[in-house]
């Protein structure tokens, strides 16, 4: 190799305009004896990384599948908490129904309101103005709602628990995150 090489130095001091072709034939040289030597290596490489490609593609159809089960977990729990609470939904509202209506009779508006005055001066024949009472009676703070509108609120109160409940169990099944600013419950 040294002599190969003082030849192509000698040439070059001879010659100076062939410098150029003997440069690119010693660059043509080293880099095809790169490639004789380093062949090897290279079927080498090429041999592990088509082994390693033919490993993931066998392992292809093992993890679509575990990755479908993984997404598909947090929708089968979710529809478990679902199951359970329409199972449980008619006791929760007939019982609510019943906390409802045990509410409204305990707490019932008289049907009249109690007059403090004997008549009333602003219809004909009444003798004397009726008394101004500007404060607050003991009935200022009912309100009196049809029994339509009563059981409207009351379903509508009880399906609004349902769901919180039903949000409070996604959130400990870890399905479901509360939002920051959510109080704790």
């Amino acid at each position: 190799m040294t002599s190969l090489i003082t030849k192509v130095l000698a040439l070059i001091r001879q010659r100076p305009g062939a410098s150029l072709v003997a440069l690119a034939l010693l660059a043509c040289a080293v880099a095809l004896g790169w490639l004789l030597v380093d062949r090897a290596n290279l079927r080498a490489d090429l041999a592990t990384a088509q082994t390693e490609l033919a490993k993931v593609k066998d392992a292809q159809p093992a993890a679509r599948a575990a990755q479908a089960a993984v997404n598909h977990q947090p929708a089968a729990v979710s529809a478990t908490i679902a199951e359970i609470s329409d199972a449980q939904a008619s006791a929760y509202y007939e019982r609510g129904r019943a906390a409802g209506a045990a509410y409204a009779a305990a707490h019932r508006v008289p049907a009249s309101c109690p007059a403090s005055q004997p008549g009333h001066a602003d219809l004909p024949g009444a003798d004397h103005p009726a008394p101004l009472d500007d404060g607050a009676g003991s009935a200022a703070d009912d309100v009196a709602l049809s029994r339509a509108d009563f059981e409207i609120l009351t379903g509508n109160s009880l399906r609004l628990a349902q769901v919180y409940q039903d949000a409070q169990a996604l959130i400990a099944a870890g399905i479901a995150v509360a939002p920051p600013d959510a109080p704790a419950p």
